[in-house]
């Protein structure tokens, strides 16, 4: 009976042990586990990658999410990742961020100038000169017997100038009852390098403004820069005075 019972015993205790072990040996296994998952959260993202090319830091997305002040610094990285190609190896910069092209200011091209009559009267000067010297007080009158209707003006130059378009101020704009009394151009056929273009000046842009009397010039774009020695001006239409039939036109000129 003793020895019968001391085998069982035995047999309890070995199995004991045996579990025991194995408890230790998973124990030991789930602390290094453990302890790799501490190490990796504390290595900083990217650790042992290699840099960018230009060895600049670079700020990624979960930097940003993590600092928002670094927004500024991603911002600059993308702009001086951009490439621009072309067939000139040069980015061409819209017209608008140059002041250049249609939206430029317009800049007045000095021509030659003649009318097909022009007014005589003593004291005054009525010359096809005054129509492009920038002052309101000086005009053009055609010295036709009629209203004006079919007169012209030529622009010449010995050598072909670059121009966008076509600048007028019509009426005799030194003051408003000048202005009232006088009649002015309400339509034009304006003709160079073999185009034709039309243009009936609306009734709202035949206007006078005390304050500034140049402001109401009015600028006939061509759509086009284009090269040309002559360009003839006709007046096709006439808005008449109310005491003159004097046809008058204070400021003309080509610009670009």
């Amino acid at each position: 009976m003793g020895v019968s019972h001391y085998k069982k015993n035995g047999s309890k205790n070995g199995k004991d042990t045996a579990i025991t072990a194995a408890a230790v040996i998973l124990g030991l296994v789930l602390a290094a586990a453990a302890a790799a998952t501490v190490l990796l959260l504390v290595l900083p993202a990217g650790q042992g990658k290699p840099s960018s090319d230009s060895g600049a830091e670079r700020v990624t997305a979960e930097d940003l999410r993590t600092d928002p002040g670094n927004a500024q610094d991603v911002q600059s990285q993308i702009k001086n990742e951009i490439t621009v190609t072309g067939t000139g190896g040069e980015a061409e910069v819209p017209a608008e961020e140059t002041g250049s092209g249609q939206d430029a200011e317009p800049v007045k091209i000095d021509f030659n100038v003649s009318a097909t009559s022009t007014l005589e009267a003593s004291g005054y000067s009525y010359e096809p000169s005054n129509l492009t010297d920038l002052d309101a007080s000086t005009c053009w009158a055609d010295g036709d017997s009629g209203d004006g209707t079919g007169e012209s003006i030529t622009f010449t130059s010995s050598q072909p100038q670059t121009v966008r378009g076509l600048a007028v101020l019509p009426g005799y704009c030194k003051s408003s009852d000048l202005y009232a009394k006088n009649g002015a151009p309400s339509a034009l056929r304006i003709e160079y390098e073999g185009k034709t273009v039309e243009y009936p000046i609306d009734e709202a842009e035949l206007v006078y403004d005390s304050s500034n009397p140049l402001g109401g010039t009015i600028y006939i774009d061509f759509e086009e820069e284009v090269q040309i020695s002559e360009c003839k001006v006709t007046i096709t239409d006439v808005r008449g005075g109310n005491k003159y039939d004097d046809c008058c036109i204070t400021e003309m000129y080509l610009y670009g």
